[in-house]
């Protein structure tokens, strides 16, 4: 199943340049967060320019590791000297570069000193070689070398990108990488690879594990560092169990979880147990999937982990905008990746309560949304197109003949992706709101920027509206925005179940909860069953 699309983005590189010499200038003082917001752009460049072989990729491992040392001692800074090596490094710079979001940074509460905290528990040892796998290993890698000099223990690093199948990765090095291995191995260091994850399979940590030992490295001194623990008999790789057997494994612990945790965890599926009302059939959660978030001990507020840097304030600017239009809580920057939100005292919707109030409160919200969030990348359409052509063919061992141009947008926006009923409040005062509405429609899942057909028709699927229902919610958002949606409506319910369908697909793979894999199946069939009616319809009007 496609779920998960390709993020990356190719920016100029004289706006990346620019953008990164005044992340550097705005560092002053001791201030954690304009370090880190500088340290995790700087690790993107990096990871950008190795994976080209820029000339300036060596500028660049430099500037990060300088980053890393100030998160790990702020009271050695040097801004003049930060200053005129980043100047330095964007001077002959990459035309563009395909930089991608790191994604525990952006949606797992992950904070890269979580590896300087592992490092410090590590028993003492005479040097250390660390191999970051890109992209976020590049940050991860420079911030393990800085906490082990820091404790003067001498720490060298390098990155690499393993490739193939996302099951069966293969890490190959350079020559230069081989001699680097070498000298480390001669010189009896520990090699220490770091990453998130591990995820489904586990293949990328195996492969570059694999990798040293198939250059001499001793297994025993071979150490996987990722973020959570890992029961290797559920990993996927061919042979992932005895494999993974050979390795030493350490896992994180999340600081960010650590500041929080004497509030009320609603994270992994715990808010149904808060938020929904007794006796209501529980969503599916894909637990191991699902961002931090908590609730706080006087119940006024929702702290959420949306992203560290760049990524949660894209995340609190689009709540804002939401407040402000009346929509949902407000929100402040909470620190640490994390945002405040007005908790909403009220009942959330059930399905089956489709009123005419709910679905002009609906039409008002898509109306606004089809303007406020407006972008201008429409990249990523083709990607919407494969995913409903790909799932639909291995449900179905159909093809699905769709025009090439059938979720193609002249007006792309940031959807909600989140239009399930229960996402819907209704406050103590009567006022529906929408929460969970910033995040979720330009992370590392499809669709992406898209038609705002796609937040109708995901109403549309969620809510189980009747022709009527449907036919009125159109009706209504036509009025309020101008837009005639019913043209294309139809395609993008496809698409909508499509992904649904596979997303519940693989959750029912990925959770290891067996009420949730009874939920995920029960979702699955029905998301399925709406793909298959719809396509069956568009294939018959054709």
């Amino acid at each position: 199943m496609l779920v998960f699309r390709d993020d990356a983005k190719q920016i100029p590189g004289q706006v990346l340049a620019h953008e990164f010499v005044q992340s550097i200038a705005r560092v002053e003082g001791s201030d954690p967060s304009r370090i880190l917001n500088a340290l995790l752009l700087a690790g993107q460049m990096e990871c950008g320019l190795t994976d080209i072989g820029h000339r300036s990729t060596a500028q660049a491992v430099s500037i990060t590791n300088k980053l890393a040392q100030l998160l790990i001692s702020p009271h050695r800074l040097d801004n003049n000297d930060l200053l005129s090596a980043a100047r330095a490094l964007v001077v002959d710079f990459a035309e563009s570069l395909r930089i991608s979001e790191a994604e525990g940074f952006a949606y797992y509460a992950l904070h890269p000193l979580d590896f300087a905290d592992v490092f410090a528990k590590e028993s003492p040892s005479s040097s250390f070689a660390i191999v970051g796998i890109r992209s976020i290993g590049t940050t991860l890698s420079a911030v393990a070398v800085a906490e082990l000099r820091s404790r003067s223990v001498c720490a060298s690093r390098i990155t690499v990108r393993p490739t193939g199948h996302p099951y069966n990765r293969e890490t190959r090095l350079s020559v230069a990488e081989r001699a680097w291995v070498d000298t480390e191995n001669q010189r009896g260091s520990t090699f220490a690879i770091v990453d998130e994850g591990p995820g489904l399979s586990g293949s990328s940590f195996l492969s570059v594990g694999e990798c040293l030992a198939d250059l001499g490295v001793a297994p025993e001194r071979i150490l996987l560092i990722g973020t959570h623990d890992v029961n290797p008999q559920h990993l996927c790789a061919p042979g992932a169990a005895s494999r993974w057997a050979k390795f030493k494994w350490r896992s994180v612990h999340s600081r960010i979880y650590q500041r929080f945790k004497t509030m009320v965890s609603l994270s992994g599926g715990r808010w149904r147990t808060v938020l929904l009302p007794a006796g209501v059939e529980w969503p599916a959660s894909w637990q191991e999937m699902e961002s931090l978030k908590f609730w706080s001990t006087d119940r006024r507020s929702i702290f959420k982990f949306d992203g560290l840097g760049q990524f949660g304030t894209g995340v609190r600017e689009q709540a804002t905008a939401i407040h402000e239009a009346g929509f949902g809580p407000d929100v402040e920057d909470a620190g640490d990746g994390t945002s405040r939100y007005t908790f909403v005292d009220g009942a959330p919707i059930l399905s089956g309560e489709a009123s005419t109030e709910i679905l002009d409160r609906i039409a008002d919200y898509c109306a606004f949304r089809s303007t406020a969030f407006k972008t201008s990348n429409h990249g990523g359409q083709g990607q919407l197109l494969q995913m409903v052509r790909h799932n639909f063919h291995e449900e179905t061992g159909q093809p699905l003949e769709l025009p090439d141009d059938t979720l193609c947008t002249s007006s792309p926006v940031i959807a909600d992706a989140r239009m399930q009923p229960y996402e819907w409040v209704r406050s103590a005062n009567g006022q529906l709101l929408k929460v969970d509405a910033s995040r979720h429609g330009d992370d590392h899942y499809l669709p992406g920027p898209t038609d705002i057909c796609w937040d109708l028709a995901g109403a549309i699927v969620e809510w189980n509206m009747l022709i009527g229902a449907a036919e009125y919610l159109i009706a209504a958002f036509k009025k309020r925005s101008g837009i005639d949606s019913s043209r294309n409506l139809s395609s993008f319910v496809l698409a909508y179940s499509a992904f649904r369908m596979g997303y519940s697909r693989m959750a029912l793979s990925g959770t290891h909860n067996l009420d949730e894999k009874e939920r995920f199946r029960s979702a699955y069939l029905r998301y399925r069953t709406k793909m298959i009616t719809v396509a069956t319809t568009i294939a018959t009007a054709a």
